[in-house]
């Protein structure tokens, strides 16, 4: 089934014979190296031809050959010459040799290690040096090259726009290593020589899709590579999320060269799984089907366990032909799964595996550790004797530093409360307060990040934000209890007399405080005094992700309330490196406009990864 492989064999095979004639022969010169002791000796009578099966220049390439002589026992090397130089006689004691021969661009000093037309060949043979004996040999120097070919599959044009390449080499840092495939060299055989601690051959395809101009980049690599076989690559677009799929098969039936090592798309198995589809609570799998051999896609499942002994099962999605994805969910965070293919209740191909992300909560999510380590007259939520690292600096904050700090203890707009909901175990709450500041209307808040400073008796400074670590949530769940007083003071968002309203806000992103004027903690500033850093986040386009909740009250204080929100995705491929969660009594305190009377108390912020 693959003599149509041949044709690559045959055209680099290129064999070069070696013919030589060995003769015992008294007339020779001493030996003055070896062997003298015994005075059993004999001499080499050297004649070589060279024969090519592949149109080489033969008398060019015996010109720069190198042979080179050994003892037979490794011991070491006896003689070295250039063809050109060969002598026609030479001395050698009695005993066991081998000769080699090298031909091509591996004799010279600095060769070219890829090259797509530069061959290299090598034969070794072992000989006996008898006293009185004449000896002939033959020896074969074959082509000693890694040889690639790859073979671009029609889907490639078909999906990836003009300009995708196929890069192989040895060491893909190391250009002079490497040879670049693109759709003129498609079929071309290239050459390469390893160094004596080279073993693997490396690969990198990269592209753009004609879909969404989106990149494609994928990279591997074949190990264990030998020198005088050919690897033929064939990459094919699978149309699932960009992934090439490669499989690997020796054949052995080929019989011009030695065993070529072809690579084929994955005809039914497991792909392996993409970073960004594996969340913590939930991965999405891919397999490659051959439908010639499976029509039923019932029989298409998936098999996953985090501990290799408990199983479960759930149903493969057939997305195109021969294209299958399986959404797996109730995972958990930080935990290494394995897979298998299941056809027809047979595992198919190779297992694969991949580990959940972290399910990360917020430090002092339930407000139970508080401080007046900044202050006797307001709440700080962190305590820096705690024996909690995570808990002995600062991760909440709010405008009780300025509110307080300038007006005294009774005016926080932030306090720890001990009105908590029943049967959650809490003991503490954070209470939102909007407060008449005197010379403007102060919103009770809390948020991420740190009150930077005053502005006069306009406002404030603040820089939102605090560092994360990429986990990416499904949703937001927590516990609320609000009054909306009647306005007292209105703005172009919101009349006095009617009922207020309050907003939590929580967004992940990639932030820059370069950019946003913030710390490099708590990178996004916001100064009340300037309306154009009132920012939205869902317009930022550094935000990955959001949600909020607002209600509007009827003055009356409502019971505690369990909510959860869906988290939206703006982008399911980046990871937030920043977290903003940012909560008020006024949702308009922000323009100073709200009812005195608001209040807003929060507990038990979880973050939610399904």
């Amino acid at each position: 089934m693959f003599n149509h492989f041949s044709s690559y064999a045959a055209s680099f095979v290129c064999a070069a014979a070696f013919l030589l004639a060995l003769n015992g022969a008294s007339s020779c010169s001493r030996d003055l190296e070896k062997g003298a002791q015994s005075g059993r000796q004999g001499c080499l009578r050297t004649r070589v031809a060279m024969a090519s099966s592949a149109g080489v220049n033969s008398d060019l390439l015996l010109d720069g050959s190198v042979v080179k002589i050994y003892n037979g026992d490794f011991t070491g090397l006896i003689r070295r010459y250039l063809y050109k130089e060969l002598p026609s006689e030479i001395m050698l004691a009695e005993g066991n040799y081998r000769m080699d021969v090298e031909a091509g661009e591996i004799v010279k000093e600095a060769p070219n290690r890829a090259s797509w037309n530069l061959k290299s060949y090598k034969g070794s043979k072992p000989f006996e040096i008898t006293p009185g004996c004449e000896l002939s040999i033959e020896l074969t120097a074959g082509i000693c090259n890694v040889v690639s070919v790859v073979n671009f599959d029609a889907s490639v044009d078909t999906f990836l726009e003009e300009g995708y390449s196929f890069t192989v080499g040895c060491d893909l840092a190391d250009a002079s290593k490497c040879l670049i495939y693109t759709a003129s060299e498609n079929g071309r055989e290239g050459y390469f020589l390893p160094a004596s601690d080279e073993s693997s051959l490396f690969w990198e395809f990269s592209g753009k899709k004609k879909a969404d101009g989106s990149s494609i980049v994928r990279s591997g690599r074949i190990d264990d590579i030998e020198k005088g076989k050919s690897y033929v690559m064939t990459p094919k677009y699978t149309n699932k999320d960009g992934f090439l799929g490669f499989d690997l098969s020796v054949v052995t039936d080929v019989e011009e060269f030695d065993d070529i090592i072809i690579f084929d798309p994955v005809s039914t198995g497991l792909l392996p799984v993409t970073k960004t589809e594996v969340w913590a609570g939930h991965a999405t799998v891919h397999a490659s089907v051959d439908e010639s051999e499976f029509t039923d896609p019932s029989i298409v499942k998936l098999a996953y366990s985090a501990d290799g002994s408990n199983w479960l099962e759930c149903p493969m999605e057939r997305v195109a032909e021969g294209d299958y994805k399986a959404l797996v969910k109730g995972l958990k965070g930080a935990t290494e799964y394995e897979c298998k293919l299941l056809v027809g209740g047979v595992e198919t191909g190779d297992p694969i595996k991949f580990t959940t992300e972290l399910d990360k909560q917020f430090p002092n999510a339930g407000f139970e550790v508080t401080s007046n380590a900044e202050s006797a007259d307001w709440t700080s939520f962190y305590d820096p004797s705690s024996s909690d690292v995570e808990l002995q600096t600062k991760f909440w904050d709010s405008g009780s530093t300025a509110s307080a700090g300038m007006l005294g203890p009774d005016k926080a707009i932030c306090y720890s409360d001990t009105d908590v909901p029943e049967g959650t175990g809490s003991t503490k709450c954070a209470r939102l307060q909007t407060i008449n500041a005197v010379v403007k209307l102060a919103a009770g808040n809390i948020f991420t990040g740190e009150y930077y400073k005053t502005v006069g008796t306009k406002g404030g400074i603040v820089n939102f934000g605090r560092p994360w670590n990429g986990s990416r949530p499904t949703a937001l769940r927590l516990w609320y209890r609000y009054v909306g007083g009647v306005v007292d003071k209105g703005c172009d968002y919101i009349s006095t007399g009617e009922y207020d309203l309050f907003y939590i806000k929580l967004a992940f992103g990639n932030w820059p405080a370069s950019k946003y004027k913030g710390s490099a903690t708590c990178p996004v500033q916001v100064n009340t005094t300037d309306a154009s850093t009132l920012y939205e986040y869902p317009d930022l386009p550094e935000t990955v992700a959001y949600c909020q909740i607002e209600e509007r009250g009827d003055g009356n204080l409502g019971p505690w309330k369990q909510v959860t929100v869906p988290i939206e995705y703006y982008s399911e491929t980046e990871y937030p490196s920043f977290v903003v969660f940012a909560a008020a009594a006024s949702k308009y305190g922000d323009n100073f406009a709200g009812s005195y009377s608001s209040r807003l108390y929060i507990d038990n912020i979880e973050l939610i990864y399904e």
